[in-house]
């Protein structure tokens, strides 16, 4: 697929890492923290977000859950969303040089296959993965579109920071990556992912 076509790709583009976004809704004021502002702007090649929750489980719980790509459905999208949608590595915590595989399916009829690698892994504290297209041989294409960064901090009682940063990347001569068009990019959206998240892991940790 020529570069120009993916890049239009990319206005659409429906990740958050591992998922499609769940619709924006408004989660509790007491937990949200301050609206994300970009810092340099929406105008260049790279489009970021970054999100944070405190969540009152142990660093690890959490981040062995969150890189388990399986349970992807038990938080990350809504009821409505499709699924499967993805394959591969889903049933472990994964690490270095696994690999998710997505099929999104556009509404106007366009399709998208990716690949999500694992590149960095720390147990416990950092995951990090990037996402390329795969080209009609089956394989990954030399580009990078998304890169996915979530971290997980030990606070004091027992609790633990989870914060997700997500980016899209455009390249020279493709159309520009939007925040408007893209749910992924969503501040609102991906705010209201890591409260489901905190409230299904603090909901186990009640029925224990």
């Amino acid at each position: 697929m020529p570069s120009g076509r993916l890049m239009k790709h990319l206005l659409f583009l429906p990740l958050l890492g591992f998922g499609v976004i769940a619709a924006a809704t408004v989660a509790s004021a007491q937990t949200v923290p301050p609206d994300f502002v970009s810092a340099i702007g929406d105008n260049t090649n790279i489009v970021f977000v970054e999100n944070h929750i405190v969540i009152d489980r142990p660093a690890n719980e959490i981040f062995d859950f969150v890189s388990t790509p399986g349970n992807v459905y038990k938080w990350f999208t809504k009821s409505s969303d499709a699924k499967p949608f993805i394959t591969g590595a889903l049933d472990h915590p994964n690490r270095v040089g696994d690999q998710v595989f997505e099929n999104i399916d556009f509404p106007d009829g366009r399709k998208l296959s990716l690949v999500q690698t694992t590149v960095v892994c720390i147990p416990g504290f950092e995951w990090v993965v990037t996402g390329q297209p795969i080209g009609s041989d089956g394989k990954p294409l030399p580009q990078v579109l998304s890169l996915a960064v979530w971290t997980v901090q030990s606070l004091p009682g027992g609790k633990s920071m989870f914060s997700r940063f997500f980016s899209l990347v455009g390249s020279e001569g493709s159309v520009t990556v939007s925040r408007s068009k893209n749910g992924a990019l969503d501040p609102v959206g991906s705010q209201a992912a890591l409260e489901r998240l905190k409230r299904y892991l603090e909901g186990l940790q009640e029925k224990n």
